[in-house]
């Protein structure tokens, strides 16, 4: 079969972008959905484009939790936004820190944002058109992996944006800056005020029952189960 030709997406961060940030998240009673997410993320597949989260997750590499608890929390994310209707099923985590104290995680890695490797994963995963997507993050290394790869960005002020702010409004054109934003769902208005018309049918789009989690090790959560699996076995994909 020939391959579809590839859509657009939107990139997002994940904590202090969809959820609360409160530092090395790990049970999922703690997470807490930031205002009008829900809305934006319809707002995202109203308008034609694929969704899926890019995360750095350095709180294995320190110790702070195991590489299941990342699937986890993305559960409950999927499980919140479901209620709503809405649905976020494509995750990819980097677990690795060269500061980290537990091997294999505490080494330098391709995928840890700002460097691109999970977007490039995303990309080939899902067919999505780079060029074509933006990155929305709370920290100038999300902004970094999306323009680094062609995505145009937006920085929103929840999470650790205020702390970024004004580097990322000093490097805003090597960023392919679209805006700073108080808030995800601004962020998302003033992005789609500037996309071309998205074509991504009903059709061309994968079945969305389930999350899933890829890591950058090659392994992933499928579904509700937290028994990873290896990249390289596609059941259920």
């Amino acid at each position: 079969m020939p391959t579809p030709n590839p859509k657009p997406a939107f990139f997002l961060d994940r904590d202090g972008v969809l959820i609360e940030e409160i530092g090395y998240i790990s049970q999922a009673e703690d997470v807490v959905l930031l205002p009008d997410v829900a809305r934006a993320l319809r707002m995202i597949d109203e308008a034609g484009f694929r969704c899926c989260v890019i995360t750095n997750q350095a709180g294995v590499a320190r110790g702070k939790f195991h590489l299941e608890a990342i699937h986890e929390v993305n559960l409950k994310i999927f499980d919140l936004l479901a209620q709503d209707d809405v649905m976020l099923r494509d995750f990819f985590a980097c677990p690795h820190h060269p500061q980290g104290t537990v091997a294999p995680w505490n080494s330098q890695c391709a995928f840890r944002k700002p460097n691109p490797g999970l977007l490039d994963m995303a990309a080939s995963e899902l067919n999505i058109s780079l060029a074509e997507s933006f990155m929305i993050g709370d920290k100038i290394s999300d902004l970094q992996a999306g323009a680094v790869v062609g995505c145009r960005t937006a920085l929103v002020l929840t999470g650790h944006g205020p702390d970024h702010e004004r580097t990322v409004r000093e490097n805003a054109e090597s960023l392919n800056l679209v805006t700073i934003a108080t808030s995800f769902i601004a962020a998302v208005e003033a992005c789609l005020e500037l996309a071309t018309t998205a074509s991504a049918s009903l059709q061309d789009r994968p079945d969305i029952a389930s999350p899933r989690t890829f890591t950058c090790s090659g392994v992933c959560f499928d579904g509700r189960s937290l028994v990873p699996r290896s990249t390289s076995d596609k059941r259920g994909l």
